[in-house]
C-alpha cells in the first residue's frame, strides 16, 4: 500500500480487477473431497435452537398488542363506570 492508501500496481491490485472476479471460482470449497459432518453435540445444540423459535420481532409485536388491548380495556372501564354515570347524573 502506498501512503495514500491505494494499492500499488502489481499482483495485489489485480486480485480485485473485474476480469479476475469474472474468472474466479464461485465456490472453491465445494471442490474439496473431504466430507464434513457435525458431531452429536453440535446436532443436539442445532436442534435445540431451531425448534419452535419465536423471533424477537414477533415477541415485541405481541407485547405491543397486549398493551393496546390493556389500554382499551382500562379506557372502557373508566368510560363505563365514571363518565357514563356522571353524564346520567348531570342530565
Amino acid at each position: 500500500m502506498t501512503a495514500a492508501g491505494v494499492n500499488a500496481p502489481g499482483k495485489e491490485a489485480e486480485r480485485f480487477s473485474p476480469s479476475a472476479i469474472r474468472n474466479a471460482d464461485p465456490d472453491p470449497v465445494s471442490t474439496s473431497k473431504r466430507k464434513t459432518e457435525l458431531n452429536d453435540l453440535a446436532l443436539q445444540v442445532a436442534a435445540q435452537f431451531s425448534a419452535d423459535a419465536i423471533s424477537p420481532h414477533l415477541t415485541v409485536e405481541l407485547v405491543r398488542l397486549g398493551e393496546l388491548i390493556g389500554l382499551f380495556a382500562i379506557s372502557m372501564a373508566i368510560f363505563l363506570f365514571y363518565v357514563s354515570h356522571g353524564a346520567v347524573a348531570l342530565g
